[in-house]
């Protein structure tokens, strides 16, 4: 009778590697982004900016943010309903066309599920201010809270993100 040294080795399940997810918010000078590693894993973060705003520079940049992460998962938002801008819906719907060509799957996030996520925070600076909290690493990154007459700060497009990120895990 023959045995096979595999089957003297004892079995141990395969382990699945943390799903890895890629938020992305579309700005007006590029997309910020933020890449989770299991669920609380921050592993990168930023806005990849385009020197012209043109679409296809800033789709050119997102794909490198792409290819450097490896996301399983790329969360944007919902926009559909939502007073985005035309552009950035165009940019949405450019992250889609490259999550397909590169067979990654993609979830659309509302701001409504973003907040029931981080619920009891509902403005955009609770959630922030909770995802500072989470990973320590965006606090100096965390903006003031605004007046309302300030536009709002270009660092809150990372915590954006973050939040698109983080409501995809939980869902």
């Amino acid at each position: 009778m023959f045995i096979a040294i595999k089957d003297l080795l004892p079995r141990v399940p395969k382990r699945e590697a943390p799903a890895r997810i890629l938020g992305l918010d579309p700005t007006s000078r590029g997309c910020a982004y933020a890449a989770l590693e299991g669920e609380s894993n921050l592993i990168d973060w930023g806005v990849a900016s385009a020197k012209l705003p043109v679409d296809a520079c800033i789709l050119s940049r997102i794909e490198h943010v792409i290819d450097r992460c490896a996301p399983d998962l790329i969360a944007v938002e919902d926009g559909r309903g939502t007073r985005r801008g035309r552009r950035a819906k165009e940019i949405i719907k450019g992250i889609e066309r490259i999550a397909k060509k590169r067979t990654l799957r993609i979830v659309r996030v509302t701001r409504r599920s973003v907040r029931e996520t981080f619920s009891p925070a509902t403005t955009k600076q609770q959630i922030a201010e909770a995802l500072a909290r989470l990973f320590p690493e965006l606090a100096p990154r965390l903006p003031r809270p605004r007046k309302c007459f300030d536009a709002e700060d270009n660092r809150m497009n990372i915590f954006d993100a973050a939040s698109f990120a983080v409501t995809a895990q939980s869902t």
